[in-house]
């Protein structure tokens, strides 16, 4: 598991279901209230993105991607 503040650009991370994959992620500190977390993020398996904010101590599963090169040997 993997809380909400250790997330950076490039990691995936499962909720509800759904694979995520953070496009951008910035810690904020309003000036009344307590910091969150806000993140750009893209569903990997629609490409939609979505903007949205998370508490620091809000915990996810982290997803391992692996990518491979492929070659077509059709024209």
């Amino acid at each position: 598991m993997i809380s909400a503040v250790d997330l950076r650009a490039g990691m995936t991370f499962i909720q509800d279901g759904k694979l995520i994959k953070v496009l951008d992620a910035s810690h904020h500190k309003p000036g009344k209230g307590n910091t969150v977390m806000r993140m750009k993020l893209r569903d990997v398996r629609s490409g939609s993105t979505f903007d949205t904010t998370y508490r620091p101590e809000v915990k996810f599963e982290q997803a391992i991607i692996e990518t491979r090169t492929a070659t077509y040997l059709y024209k």
